[in-house]
């Protein structure tokens, strides 16, 4: 894949192979590694190649608004993730964006950026191609999405229909486990295969398990509770309030608790301490200590996270963990 800037104004525009100092935070070391600099900010781009999947990771730290062409010649099935920075069309704040904070959706990055202006920010893209022989390889197991209309239609750039998702927390946590992979060797690239079926494997349960509720919306304002749905799961490790969500996404408080329960018949509250909590569990399953996953889910005292977790599952994080020991 080859990222070209058409921005006639810009000048000193470098290629360079691997990460640069500034971007090492970032590195995935099994990774090939191609940065692009300038006067505009850094533009990384990270992979991982595989028989039946390419592993893309690119990170954007722009100061300018860039306008893209982009090069892709795979025939892939592209999943790309968005990890941080809303995509917009162009830059009209009225257009509804393509790609939020943790949502999914099957085109590429350059179906998602060729031709459009991409204002200064910083922004995080996963993206995982398959080839399609191994997709028809899984359609007996997910007939409900992958039949040959989704096979054939998926990726490319003539349909007009482009299937979405709300990333769910375990492909998340498998996309997080590839972003902080640190060893060279041929366990880094287990560890990565091993997380790329995974993160398969979840989307394609996504896909034939989702419901799309709320008819009385309008089609921008279900967008948009999309839209904050995804950023709550891709983030709850932060606080949120309502009127930060609210001010964020550019709804008023009351619609957004109106409008968020009736899409998705739960309150935004009770919403945030689920995930919170299915994260948690998540974790504790992997093993990590109860005071990290504390941290990691928005707690700053463990204290009120065991008691949160207990009052939604009847038992404490140990408990739990050690219910795991004992079913294992």
């Amino acid at each position: 894949m080859n990222i070209l800037i058409e921005n006639p104004e810009l000048q000193n525009i470098s290629i360079l192979p691997g990460v640069i100092p500034s971007m090492k935070e970032y590195e995935i070391s099994v990774a090939s590694a191609t940065t692009i600099k300038g006067n505009f900010g850094d533009i990384l781009t990270q992979q991982v190649t595989f028989d039946n999947f390419i592993v893309l990771y690119h990170v954007l730290h722009i100061t300018q608004t860039l306008k893209f062409r982009i090069v892709d010649s795979t025939k892939c099935i592209p999943f790309l993730f968005g990890i941080k920075g809303t995509i917009c069309q162009n830059l009209k704040p009225s257009e509804e964006p393509c790609l939020f904070e943790g949502q999914c959706k099957l085109l590429s990055v350059a179906a998602l950026l060729s031709e459009k202006a991409l204002p200064p920010g910083e922004y995080h893209l996963f993206q995982l191609n398959v080839a399609r022989e191994y997709l028809s390889d899984l359609k007996s197991s997910y007939p409900h999405v992958l039949n040959d209309r989704f096979i054939n239609e998926v990726g490319d750039p003539g349909c007009t229909h482009i299937y979405t998702t709300i990333t769910p927390l375990r492909a998340l946590l498998r996309i997080r486990s590839i972003m902080d992979c640190k060893d060279a060797g041929a366990a880094g690239r287990s560890q990565i295969i091993y997380s790329a079926n995974q993160i398969l494997i979840y989307i394609m349960e996504e896909l034939a398990t989702r419901k799309i509720n709320g008819f009385s919306l309008s089609n921008k304002d279900k967008q948009t509770l999309i839209g904050i749905k995804a950023y709550i799961i891709n983030n709850l490790g932060q606080k949120m309030t309502i009127s930060a969500l609210g001010k964020k996404f550019g709804i008023a408080d009351t619609n957004l608790k109106i409008n968020f329960k009736t899409m998705f018949h739960t309150t935004i509250h009770n919403f945030v301490i689920g995930s919170k909590m299915e994260l948690a569990k998540l974790l504790l399953e992997e093993g990590e200590d109860v005071n990290q996953v504390a941290c990691k889910v928005g707690y700053l005292e463990t204290t009120n996270f065991i008691r949160a977790f207990k009052k939604l599952t009847g038992m404490t994080p140990a408990n739990y963990r050690s219910g795991l020991a004992h079913r294992n």
